[in-house]
């Protein structure tokens, strides 16, 4: 059943395939780490106005 809402969906939609890189992976190694605890927030994406 979950499969066929997920068809439905996906049939009426544009998908769109991101490559960047992760926000959260690289706060995790900036702090020297390769993983990030789960109750910690993740960093906020930088403002990308101009």
């Amino acid at each position: 059943m979950t499969v066929a809402a997920i068809d439905r969906l996906v049939h009426h939609s544009t998908i769109i395939e991101m490559n960047g890189e992760s926000y959260r992976k690289r706060a995790a190694v900036a702090r020297g780490s390769g993983t990030q605890n789960v109750n910690d927030e993740p960093e906020d994406p930088p403002n990308r106005s101009s």
